[in-house]
């Protein structure tokens, strides 16, 4: 338990450190604690709140965060209710940190994006998805092949 909590507290200090950068210097009031060999979420009361059952726990961002069991990972909302299924093998930029509202995903080695309500606005059927111009029009490749991809109106 002790070093649960001395665990804890340096997550605390650390997720603090590097998410009041970018959210106008609000703590973070939900932070990715480990118990035993699962994770989960406590409050800085060091209070459980999202309750341990995950391999990986990864910080908020807003009102979602990424979680993963079985090599599988998936958004939660602040509740620890799925916002999407457990069924990608990467979710976010650098597998579980999400910089934006449009967050990028891998299954099976094909890219695609997911908004923050989980649904899945560019397929993963793409080699590649690199954003062009503010979230909203996106470089697709497939095979040898390029394109471009506008999220509500698909390929162009």
């Amino acid at each position: 338990m002790k070093r649960t909590i001395v665990f804890c507290m340096l997550t605390m200090m650390i997720m603090g450190t590097a998410v009041t950068a970018s959210f106008a210097q609000t703590p973070p009031d939900l932070i990715p604690c480990r118990y035993g060999e699962k994770w989960g979420y406590a409050d800085q009361q060091m209070q459980v709140k999202i309750q341990p059952v995950y391999d990986k726990a990864f910080p908020f961002y807003g009102d979602i965060a990424v979680v993963q069991l079985h090599f599988k990972q998936g958004l939660i909302d602040r509740n620890g209710n799925a916002v999407t299924p457990l069924k990608y093998n990467k979710v976010g930029r650098h597998s579980g940190i999400i910089y934006s509202d449009h967050i990028s995903m891998e299954i099976n080695g094909k890219y695609g994006k997911l908004d923050r309500k989980g649904n899945e606005i560019i397929p993963a059927v793409y080699d590649e998805v690199t954003s062009v111009e503010k979230e909203y029009l996106y470089k697709v490749k497939s095979g040898e092949k390029y394109g471009l991809y506008l999220v509500g109106k698909g390929e162009v």
